[in-house]
């Protein structure tokens, strides 16, 4: 795997989290900090999806 898209991987895994946990905390009325976990883990899978259309599937 190649060193940009490990990086390029979590940042995005990371401002996915943040945006979707900052929403729903806004949505539900929680601290945001109680949905990063979630959020990141929906940001994890999300740009694994988006980066592997984007630059084909890399398993190294």
């Amino acid at each position: 795997m190649s060193e940009f898209y490990k990086r390029a991987h979590i940042g995005l895994a990371l401002v996915i989290g943040f945006f979707s946990g900052k929403y729903l905390a806004q949505t539900m009325g929680h601290h945001g900090s109680e949905f990063f976990s979630g959020g990141f883990m929906l940001g994890f899978i999300v740009s694994r999806y988006l980066l592997n259309k984007l630059f084909g599937s890399s398993s190294d």
